[in-house]
């Protein structure tokens, strides 16, 4: 996937950013119980990978070349860091 968003995606890209975040945070109890202390790459509103090892998943990850610019990478920690 080429790394540069092409400036008339930048809005949709952005909007999705935001619904991958909002979903983040509202499924963070179900992702407590299934991926915790893991981290996760979401996208499209759902799980796409987790793993341990941060650079293990942003290998596959990338590897995969599945992911959106709005790709969100998150540790599932007990609480959330403010």
């Amino acid at each position: 996937m080429n790394n540069i968003i092409p400036l008339l995606e930048l809005p949709k890209t952005l909007n999705q950013s935001n619904e991958n975040f909002r979903w983040f945070l509202d499924h963070y109890e179900m992702l407590i119980e299934k991926y915790l202390n893991k981290f996760v790459a979401i996208d499209h509103e759902k799980v796409l990978d987790s793993d341990d090892n941060l650079q293990v998943l942003l290998t596959r990850i990338r590897e995969d070349n599945k992911y959106s610019h709005a790709l969100l990478i998150q540790q599932i920690l007990t609480e959330m860091l403010n």
